[in-house]
């Protein structure tokens, strides 16, 4: 059996009560912007030693990047939090805009940001950060080849969902598409389900989603633009 120092288990003691907050809270936030933003005053100093310590979210962030980045691609990532995919398209993409709610997370992102572009021994993307609510973004008609959102959606209600939907693909190439990373609704009440799924993207006049299941618990719901 693994033998775990004071510190490990400390680490991930700390790590299992912050899912466990999370989960539970997540009925009081879900669609609430005020809450969320302060929900996240609390995860934010933390929030790289949980999640993205994750062996399994770091391959669901390499999974869309390795499979629907296209060199050369504009992206917008919706939701970047500290930037967990967004680290992993600067290798192929030619930009890329990290895009978040609350600022806090994106200064840890843009500083983890330099950091991999000082190591980088290639040419990587440019990148920027900007704050502010996926239902309403300030950008200008057909901006992107690509438009990622990572376990994003799932704080925002299902009217919220369509309007975010319904932006991404205003500031969307007409060749571009938008890819959604979840879990899959079906395992957990917390996550939306397939058909769900596609209602909201037909209420945001979206083409049918495209599901693709992997590692068992993950999902990415591909939309191209209509």
């Amino acid at each position: 059996p693994e033998v775990l120092s004071i510190g490990q288990r400390l680490s991930r003691f700390v790590q299992r009560m912050c899912v466990k907050y999370d989960f539970i809270s997540l009925n009081s936030v879900r669609g609430k912007t005020n809450r969320i933003q302060n929900f996240y005053d609390y995860l934010a100093p933390v929030y790289d030693y949980i999640w993205p310590s994750s062996d399994s979210f770091q391959q669901a962030a390499k999974h869309v990047a390795e499979n629907y980045v296209r060199p050369g691609d504009r992206v917008l990532d919706l939701g970047a939090g500290t930037g967990l995919v967004t680290l992993n398209m600067l290798d192929k993409a030619l930009s890329v805009i990290a895009y978040d709610l609350h600022n806090k997370m994106l200064r840890q992102g843009k500083s983890k940001a330099t950091q991999a572009q000082r190591s980088s021994s290639g040419q990587t993307a440019g990148i920027s950060f900007c704050q502010g609510n996926a239902t309403s973004l300030p950008f200008a008609n057909k901006s992107f080849e690509l438009v990622v959102s990572a376990f994003m959606m799932v704080y925002l209600d299902s009217e919220q969902k369509v309007e975010s939907l319904a932006e991404a693909a205003r500031v969307l190439c007409p060749s571009g598409q938008i890819v959604v990373l979840t879990s899959q609704g079906e395992l957990h009440p917390r996550y939306t389900k397939r058909e769900e799924w596609c209602e909201i993207a037909d209420r945001a006049g979206l083409s049918t989603p495209e599901f693709n299941d992997f590692n068992e618990i993950y999902r990415t719901i591909v939309i191209p633009r209509s």
